[in-house]
């Protein structure tokens, strides 16, 4: 069967702004489930549609909603709009949300009644359609129906974004990219983009890959990342490495870090214990508690560097600070065993207890062990 499996919501305009291209209107598909009760004919596109129009005449919304989109879109039946309209309708009036946003839809790309459709988008966003939600950002970036307010578009843009639009999230990119309607942020712009392209939106992936080439930090720690977990893109661990190190040379300590990583579990790259305990170090100095917890282990366990209790000590204890439960468990092991400070048994105490209060397992079972020894001692 072909697309009946899938209903095909409208989604809208791709948002101009100052510069941009005009509105015009597209298509995303929309993966749901077969209507329920259909199931034993959902391979046959006829019977299928009949059992959809037996349950829309019934007064079912989800099934009115599902028998407008293939109206829509021509799915085992001939494309009429007006059909669809009749159903959405329907079914929007009973309080179903994507039928009020494909309402919405249709008053806005085929009727152009910009007013009738911002009824109708408003119904469904109060209901938290981020469709919907996206669309009246869309209305108010175009002046449509509504005086043009970019700041206002912005708002809604964040509203559908936040719920993971992935339109939305590259028009919000956009705007902070050219600071319209929010001051220019081109961080929070790369935030965005990514995880618009993560979700495999080709315009937000673009301009990613445009502003990593052109030395943008953020953009570039965002693509290894992409790389890394295989979000958007295929995964590719020398890839990912690619971006992360265009980054940590930028000085960027989360790309450090994270370079570290692969060098110490030679993914993407050869396994380098030194080259990890290095890219480690600059992290480490700017800040970054993991690099701090996890360069404490590498002189700890003298790997990539030469062992070093006072020092393993030194990068727990500021990753400690921070709050980083491992490291606090691997300072309070320090203490126990009096390695590379005096022994104090309160001292690892006190470093077990904040880490076990952040549910560090191992903090916790080194606690009792700690308390059963100093029972065992009172004796």
């Amino acid at each position: 069967m072909k697309g009946i499996k899938r209903l095909l919501f409208l989604t809208f305009l791709l948002a101009p702004v100052v510069g941009w291209s005009p509105a015009a209107a597209a298509v995303q598909d929309a993966p749901v489930a077969v209507y329920p009760g259909c199931e034993a004919v959902s391979g046959d596109d006829s019977a299928f549609f009949e059992c959809l129009r037996k349950a829309s005449e019934q007064g079912d919304p989800l099934a009115q909603v599902n028998l407008g989109v293939l109206y829509e879109k021509g799915l085992g039946v001939p494309r009429n709009m007006e059909e669809a309209v009749k159903w959405y309708r329907k079914a929007a009036e009973r309080g179903n949300a994507e039928a009020q946003a494909n309402l919405g839809e249709a008053y806005a790309i085929v009727r152009r009644d910009y007013s009738e459709a911002l009824v109708w988008y408003t119904k469904a966003a109060e209901q938290g359609n981020a469709m919907a939600l996206y669309s009246i950002g869309v209305l108010h970036a175009n002046g449509l129906g509504v005086p043009r307010n970019y700041a206002e578009s912005v708002n809604w843009y964040r509203k559908a974004a936040e719920r993971g639009n992935p339109k939305a999230q590259n028009s919000l990119g956009r705007a902070y990219d050219y600071g319209v309607g929010v001051p220019q942020d081109q961080a929070e712009a790369m935030r965005w983009y990514r995880m618009a392209a993560e979700q495999g939106h080709p315009e937000s992936l673009d301009r990613l890959a445009k502003a990593a080439d052109g030395g943008n930090v953020e953009a570039q720690y965002s693509l290894g990342m992409m790389y890394d977990k295989g979000h958007g893109v295929p995964r590719d661990g020398t890839e990912a490495a690619k971006w992360f190190r265009k980054a940590a040379d930028q000085g960027d300590p989360k790309a450090q870090y994270t370079l570290g990583t692969m060098y110490a579990n030679g993914q993407g790259v050869p396994q380098d214990p030194a080259e990890a305990s290095r890219w480690f170090r600059e992290a480490a100095v700017q800040g970054s508690a993991e690099a701090q917890k996890d360069l404490g282990w590498m002189y700890a366990n003298g790997e990539g560097v030469k062992k070093d209790d006072v020092e393993a000590v030194k990068w727990y204890r500021k990753a400690a600070d921070q709050g980083d439960p491992k490291a606090q468990n691997n300072l309070g092991v320090m203490y126990v065993t009096g390695r590379g400070v005096p022994q104090d048994y309160a001292e690892a105490a006190m470093w077990f207890q904040k880490s076990a209060a952040q549910g560090d397992t191992k903090a916790g079972e080194s606690l009792k062990r700690l308390e059963t020894l100093l029972k065992a001692r009172k004796r």
